[in-house]
């Protein structure tokens, strides 16, 4: 990640994905922090972006837990449209 006014370099890395995992959305909360959300339900923020290389993805939320007393097929998938330090607006779609 870059800093578009200076130029500068300030985290570089991966993203903490598995194999099997797939990147859903990916964008900046309404405050600016790098984010995203991937196909298994998870929301990962990256924490200290600001502080060259210290920034670390952290998951701040995961959707899959919403609705465990359903079967895994019919659990509804959640489609990200906005994101604050608070909230993650979303819309609930069926699979």
């Amino acid at each position: 990640m870059y800093n578009v006014e200076t130029g500068q370099r300030i985290q570089q890395g991966t993203l903490p994905l598995s194999d099997e995992t797939y990147i859903s959305w990916l964008g900046f909360s309404e405050g600016g922090i790098p984010a995203f959300y991937d196909d298994k339900g998870v929301m990962h923020v990256l924490n200290y972006y600001r502080r060259v290389d210290q920034g670390q993805w952290t998951p701040i939320l995961d959707t899959s837990l919403l609705h465990l007393n359903l079967e895994p097929e019919s659990r509804p998938y959640y489609w990200p449209i906005g994101l604050t330090d608070q909230t993650m607006s979303c819309v609930r779609c069926k699979v």
